[in-house]
């Protein structure tokens, strides 16, 4: 078994290293992910059903309720689009502008 050792640096760097790359990995694998759905006019109706159950798109509405949990709910599912909106726009801001106009025209 292994111990951790405060004192050795380079294993320290290179763990980070592996860390950071895998991040990096991670982090490209999401945008080409992101890319394959939104070419796709099936993949942008689901992407669009899912921001308009956060509330960021269609009907937008009050998250506001009595009942504190749903409230808590509410809002969470509301962060959960803006989430997924702010990676749209960011990674597939054109496919993401053909998804708005195709479900305005339905």
């Amino acid at each position: 078994m292994s111990q951790h050792d405060p004192f050795d640096i380079p294993k320290q760097e290179a763990a980070q290293a592996d860390a950071d790359k895998k991040a990096k990995d991670r982090a490209a694998r999401e945008i080409n992910d992101l890319a394959w759905l939104m070419n796709d006019r099936r993949g942008r109706r689901i992407a669009y059903a899912l921001l308009e159950h956060g509330g960021v798109v269609g009907q937008l509405e009050s998250f506001f309720n009595m009942n504190a949990l749903k409230m808590a709910y509410n809002e969470g599912m509301a962060h959960v689009g803006r989430v997924f909106h702010n990676k749209l726009t960011a990674h597939c801001f054109d496919q993401f502008m053909l998804m708005l106009k195709e479900n305005t025209n339905e």
